[in-house]
């Protein structure tokens, strides 16, 4: 048991989700925010036996753990569908699942079509990326003053910033995504 869903509650430094507090995880989908569940990946596995029987948390179907895995490889086809469900009006834990893996095989089945590249960063910023790591780009805003580059970290989050943070050419990257630059 890799993957779990487990209800959002609050703590004093604002939302955590209903797992043990030693137990390391990674929110993958399922914003606090927008959602009263979310889509945990558990680190320490040890303790995934023990979370399930605590807390009787839903573990992901065995079809969406093997989606997970896959994004990976590719984190955008996870960031962008956390992002698009996001969006959704509220749902179900059931409905949730299922979109979330609707859309992560469209995303992955979709991804030789996509325009994302992976750039190398020439900075680093903890907790985010580290000078000369490759990150996947996915969106490119060349009108805006500092050319903004939209990107995912290891975290599948998305995050933007200053084309000139890559080793990017601003032409390449306009035309990569059907832009003018």
């Amino acid at each position: 048991m890799k993957y779990v869903w487990a209800n959002w509650i609050s703590s004093e430094r604002g939302h955590r989700p209903d797992l043990p507090e030693v137990c390391e995880f990674m929110c993958l989908a399922g914003s606090a925010r927008k959602s009263p569940f979310g889509l945990f990946r558990i680190f320490n596995f040890e303790l995934a036996e023990a979370v399930r029987e605590q807390l009787s948390a839903a573990v992901a179907s065995p079809a969406l753990e093997v989606l997970l895995d896959s994004c990976s490889a590719f984190p955008p086809a996870l960031a962008g569908a956390a992002r698009d469900l996001d969006a959704q009006g509220p749902m179900t834990q059931s409905q949730f699942a299922s979109e979330l893996e609707r859309r992560l095989l469209s995303r992955l089945e979709g991804q030789r079509e996509d325009p994302y590249v992976l750039a190398r960063s020439r900075i680093g910023e903890i907790g985010y990326r580290d000078e000369g790591e490759f990150v996947w780009v996915v969106g490119y805003k060349p009108n805006r003053v500092d050319r903004e580059v939209t990107w995912v970290a290891s975290d599948f989050q998305v995050y933007s910033d200053d084309i000139r943070t890559f080793e990017l050419e601003p032409e390449w990257l306009a035309m990569r995504f059907g832009l003018s630059g």
